[in-house]
């Protein structure tokens, strides 16, 4: 019979103790010298990053747990969250950008050989780059009126980071890390 510890678990997959949560956190960050697509302070907390970055802390949480059956879990609920915020819900945001960063950075740990998922999750992961206009700088964002496909704007359902000409530190990273990804 399962502890009541593990019953939660399998329950809610991100459900974990404040010391796993710390133990998850460190061991990602030590992962990150691999693939340094996110900056993560020192002060940051697991408590926090799930407050502000719900969905990459999800996938921080698939990445870095030693629980096998947990890894499963959100793995699953990732994807399930991928195909439905991007697809079904048109969200776009740079956290959810991050979090498919995260889990297609690591996916070939999670996934195993031989599942054909990656080719379509690159091309998401490219739309979602192209629809929150970080790989474009100045006028050339979907955004601004001089774009093509601006007429489009109004009727479309899609959140998009506010417009400017320079890209953050946080959306080079990301911009970079998705090349990585889709180049191989």
């Amino acid at each position: 019979m399962p502890s009541p510890q593990e019953s939660a678990s399998q329950e809610d997959p991100e459900n974990v103790t404040d010391a796993e949560a710390d133990e998850c956190l460190r061991r990602f960050r030590s992962q990150l010298r691999c693939f340094p697509f996110v900056y993560l302070p020192e002060a940051i907390t697991p408590a926090e990053l799930r407050q502000s970055r719900p969905y990459l802390w999800m996938a921080i949480l698939s990445v870095s747990t030693r629980s096998s059956s947990r890894q499963a879990a959100l793995c699953r609920k990732i994807q399930r969250i991928i195909a439905d915020k991007l697809v079904v819900q048109h969200e776009r945001s740079i956290d959810l950008l991050l979090a498919m960063l995260a889990y297609l950075g690591w996916a070939n740990y999670q996934m195993g050989p031989g599942q054909p998922f990656l080719g379509v999750q690159c091309h998401l992961l490219i739309s979602l780059i192209q629809d929150l206009g970080i790989e474009k700088t100045g006028s050339k964002r979907f955004d601004e009126p001089n774009h093509p496909m601006a007429c489009l704007k109004n009727h479309l359902p899609i959140h998009r980071l506010a417009s400017s000409s320079t890209r953050t530190m946080e959306e080079r990273r990301a911009l970079l890390a998705g090349y990585l990804i889709t180049s191989e």
